[in-house]
């Protein structure tokens, strides 16, 4: 999670070549004026008995450009491209050369957490009704805060207080 959380809050440097506009994180998705330009997913395995990491899998998808044809009817809403938001032409070749650059500065902050406080500032989830999915059960939550390893922190409908560390969450912007 804390690898997702320091490369979502990184992510927006790397774009900057490709235009100005303002980049605002989303649990582990990169949002521009509520649609959503990038989805960031983890995967990873951990050992039971020690509790260590063995690995950790991110995969990053970057919507660059519009689809010829627009994004399909479900997801026209929501979706946006870096191109929308630029007034030049996106460098792909730099666009990914920028995103693993960024990636390299920020892996040594994994352990020490030191961005932790500026992605809670850009997160624009924190203090909103999210909808929290998980197998399948979609439920309303409360985002309270983001805690030091990246769990959100929230407020369930019985006033229950949970930290949600995996799932998917899915906020609409009005």
């Amino acid at each position: 999670v804390l690898a997702r959380e320091n490369f979502g809050r990184e992510l927006p440097n790397s774009t900057k070549r490709c235009g100005k506009w303002n980049w605002t994180l989303f649990w582990c998705t990169v949002t521009n004026t509520g649609k959503k330009i990038c989805g960031i997913l983890t995967q990873g395995s951990v050992d039971p008995e020690s509790s260590k990491l063995n690995f950790a899998v991110l995969g990053i998808g970057i919507n660059v450009y519009k689809p010829e044809n627009d994004f399909p009817d479900e997801i026209k809403n929501i979706a946006t491209s870096v191109k929308a938001h630029s007034q030049k032409n996106v460098d792909i070749d730099i666009l990914i050369a920028s995103v693993i650059n960024e990636f390299e500065k920020i892996y040594d902050e994994i352990e020490s957490r030191s961005f932790m406080t500026e992605y809670k500032e850009r997160s624009c989830v924190i203090g909103k009704n999210v909808n929290a999915i998980k197998a399948g059960e979609t439920r309303e939550v409360f985002v309270e805060d983001i805690d030091e390893n990246g769990a959100l922190v929230v407020v369930n409908n019985m006033g229950e207080r949970e930290h949600i560390n995996s799932g998917e969450i899915s906020i609409r912007f009005n």
